[in-house]
């Protein structure tokens, strides 16, 4: 049998071995990575299916950097989950051919985007391929729960929290968010004006603090409180 990680890099074989799917067969894994693209993506909105051939829905794999999904209407946004390396972004999505939800890539990715339709084969013929899958299906419904919860039960200064810790990355000058207040209301469903004050709140404690279009958690444990 041809070596599938053949024409993919170190990286992307490591981050496979981390994710969710790392139990399937060698045989399932092969047949869902062909036609797979192994790509490097900047920050921004995520490609439509429809500039991709024989994409339906969005189906990948972040090797590296943050992916967001989330929700949205006319005025207000609301994010559904956070995706890092070894996590897969689309499972559900493919199994039921489509989703209203929407995606950015948070810091730049590297990423393996797959064709959809292998994944649906591959769990439709091989049962021990649906079980892993529908693992996953099924830890990402109670991640979803957990967030929609939060939403509803928690204040916006512990969702602020919540969202600057997700979001964090560890740079030389400490743990880092790069996010305008405006995409912080956007995450957490509230307005920015709202998000403002938070940040101002957390700036006088001394919880983090702005440089430029950064902001640097300088007591991450003091966050981890307030997210409680």
């Amino acid at each position: 049998m041809e070596d599938p990680w053949a024409r993919f890099s170190g990286e992307v074989r490591g981050a496979w071995s981390g994710s969710a799917l790392a139990g399937l067969s060698a045989t399932a894994t092969s047949y869902i990575l062909q036609g797979a693209v192994e790509t490097h993506m900047p920050v921004g909105p995520l490609p439509s299916p429809s500039v991709t051939p024989h994409q339906d829905t969005v189906f990948l794999l972040v090797v590296s950097g943050l992916v967001r999904t989330f929700r949205r209407n006319d005025t207000r946004q609301v994010t559904t989950r956070y995706a890092g390396r070894c996590d897969f972004v689309g499972i559900p999505s493919v199994l039921r051919h489509g989703s209203s939800a929407h995606g950015e890539i948070l810091a730049d990715a590297h990423i393996l985007r797959m064709v959809p339709s292998r994944l649906r084969e591959a769990v439709r013929h091989d049962p021990a391929a649906a079980w892993v899958v529908m693992q996953e299906v099924a830890r990402l419904h109670d991640a979803a729960v957990d967030m929609a919860c939060d939403n509803v039960f928690l204040s916006v200064r512990q969702r602020v929290a919540r969202h600057l810790l997700d979001l964090a990355v560890r740079e030389p000058g400490g743990l880092t968010v790069y996010a305008s207040h405006q995409d912080i209301a956007d995450a957490v469903g509230s307005v920015r004006e709202v998000v403002s004050r938070v940040l101002r709140e957390l700036r006088e404690e001394a919880l983090v603090t702005r440089t430029g279009d950064r902001l640097v958690l300088t007591r991450p444990a003091g966050l981890t409180s307030n997210h409680r």
